[in-house]
């Protein structure tokens, strides 16, 4: 069989439209490259859906007490994981000093942020930045201490008679807190 030369002339056109369709792009990609920086920047970031999908009810704090807030709520789901991990192998004198310590319980002492992002002084002055947060919020993170309180004393009892049983019961309630306070509201 022979080769059909009167084939070429199509290959060439359709070479030559690829060739202009690639040379488009780069001179395409090259301009986006030299537009300046300035005009970039100018440029309104999307908005995000989340935030906009979010129905929970915002808690407008200061920086560092918005910061502070969310150290202690770290050390708030740190507590909780140790105290399961205690419970669940038996120390339940561990158990209870483990919430005792983080959420400021024992006596003379007073919760803060126990990471590096603060110390113990800036923590303390953090909390009482202005603005507080709303009666509603305080009445859940009071609820919060209560039952920290209660778990204390129910990993205690469980220390002496060796039933956890009101000790995970009681456990169990403090998260519900926790969850229940981050279900309504969102720091902001």
């Amino acid at each position: 069989m022979k080769p059909s030369f009167d084939r070429m002339p199509k290959l060439d056109a359709k070479c030559a439209r690829a060739g202009r369709r690639a040379r488009m792009g780069i001179v395409l990609a090259a301009g986006c490259l030299l537009v300046p920086c300035g005009v970039l920047a100018q440029v309104q970031p999307m908005p995000t859906t989340t935030a906009a999908r979010d129905p929970r009810l915002p808690i407008a704090l200061a920086e560092a007490r918005r910061e502070n807030w969310k150290c202690l709520m770290r050390g708030h789901l740190q507590s909780l994981t140790e105290s399961m991990r205690h419970l669940s192998n038996g120390e339940f004198e561990a158990a209870a000093a483990a919430t005792e310590s983080n959420f400021g319980l024992a006596p003379g002492t007073v919760e803060y942020c126990r990471e590096p992002l603060f110390t113990k002084e800036d923590s303390e002055r953090a909390a009482t930045l202005l603005p507080s947060p709303p009666p509603e919020v305080r009445a859940m993170f009071d609820e919060m201490h209560s039952a920290a309180r209660a778990f204390v004393i129910d990993a205690r009892a469980a220390s002496r008679s060796k039933d956890p049983t009101a000790a995970w019961k009681s456990l169990a309630a403090l998260g519900g807190t926790c969850s229940a306070c981050h279900v309504v509201y969102r720091i902001d």
